[in-house]
């Protein structure tokens, strides 16, 4: 029994979907989300400008206006229409000592519309939720991100709805530690408020979460400031900062800095690196002091053919061994054509005093509208 419960839930957490930005772009001369997306924090709906980019840029292979709607087939939609989706399938291979498991789903199917008026923005996302046999919520309707925007001038904007608290990285791979272990997975969007400064040199976002109203066991409410410099082109600097409540049950302090450097048009190194400071009430209040990091260093060995190492750290009490683990990775990220994106990684991770041990696999097919 313990080990269909952990394989099952290992495999939920990859089924989630995702739409997060690739900050590696920065290797290209783009240190700003919002040169190819709508969302000044980057990821889902893409521009005009970051179509064109997948295309000229990241893919392998493009014949002209590949890159658009229907491949270039079908109609363009007016200009203030953005269409946009995703859907995804994924192959995994789970090896621990509890259990040898592999499974193939469906893990994303979303369409994701973007109306824009002017300076206003209202984008709407609506899909079916994937995941193996026995995910929670399977096979339902789900809206995991909505939001209103007003761009107050070129650089300035305000923003309202539900989306994931911008705080550090937004990498596309949601089961990373920097995002499941710090509650930023896919799933775990919150109704906030965000106003922001995207410049050529500074970036901020100030940000106000109210929770999670459909869910009162999550109700974790707060706000989180992000500073970015950016050094040239190619090189940026960030620091985070978050305050989270659940009132009556926990309260943490997030901060850390963040690092994406482009060393050349192929090199580039990723790196977050938190402390969490979380505090449980109760009838005696508990400290847990911690951290999470994640270093990446990617290389183009062809165009659209990126493989790359990662190294993880979950170690989120400092005085219990059994919370510190380890975890090294390899993959290749490949963008054949426009649309297409294909992904495979294998990780492998140890825990601390207990002595377990993962190994996971996967290969991802993504296609986006």
């Amino acid at each position: 029994m313990r080990s269909v419960i952990a394989s099952f839930f290992l495999l939920s957490f990859l089924s989630s979907s995702a739409a997060f930005a690739f900050p590696e772009m920065i290797r290209m001369g783009y240190p700003n989300c919002t040169s190819c997306h709508v969302s000044p924090s980057g990821g889902g709906l893409m521009t005009d400008y970051g179509r064109s980019i997948a295309a000229e840029a990241l893919s392998t292979w493009a014949y002209p206006k590949e890159e658009l709607p229907g491949h270039g087939y079908l109609p363009e939609p007016p200009a203030w229409l953005k269409i946009g989706g995703d859907v995804r399938v994924i192959q995994t291979y789970i090896d621990n000592a509890q259990a040898t498991a592999k499974s193939f789903f469906l893990m994303q199917s979303d369409l994701e519309l973007g109306f824009n008026f002017g300076r206003f923005w209202y984008v709407q996302d609506l899909g079916i939720q994937g995941g193996p046999e026995r995910a929670p919520n399977r096979g339902e309707f789900v809206a995991h991100r909505y939001y209103a925007l007003y761009n107050l001038n070129d650089e300035s904007y305000v923003r309202a709805g539900k989306y994931l608290l911008p705080y550090g990285l937004n990498i596309p791979d949601h089961t990373s530690f920097i995002r499941r272990n710090l509650g930023f997975d896919q799933g775990q969007e919150t109704y906030n408020l965000d106003i922001g400064m995207i410049g050529e040199v500074w970036n901020s976002i100030l940000a106000i979460s109210f929770g999670r109203k459909e869910d009162p066991v999550d109700l974790e409410k707060g706000a989180s400031l992000q500073v970015g410099y950016n050094h040239g082109d190619t090189h940026k600097i960030m620091g985070s900062l978050a305050y989270l409540k659940k009132e009556d049950v926990s309260s943490r302090i997030l901060l850390g800095p963040q690092i994406i450097w482009g060393f050349n048009s192929k090199l580039v190194f990723l790196g977050e690196y938190d402390y969490q400071e979380k505090t449980l009430e109760g009838a005696t209040k508990t400290v847990q002091k911690g951290a999470v990091t994640y270093s990446r260093l990617q290389y183009e060995v062809k165009k659209g053919v990126n493989p790359y190492l990662l190294h993880q750290l979950s170690y989120l009490d400092f005085t219990q061994l059994r919370t510190r683990t380890n975890s090294v990775g390899a993959g290749v990220l490949w963008y054949p054509r426009p649309h297409l994106e294909l992904t495979t990684e294998v990780d492998y991770s140890e825990t601390a005093q207990i002595n377990a041990y993962n190994t996971v696999g996967w290969i991802l097919g993504h296609y986006y509208f």
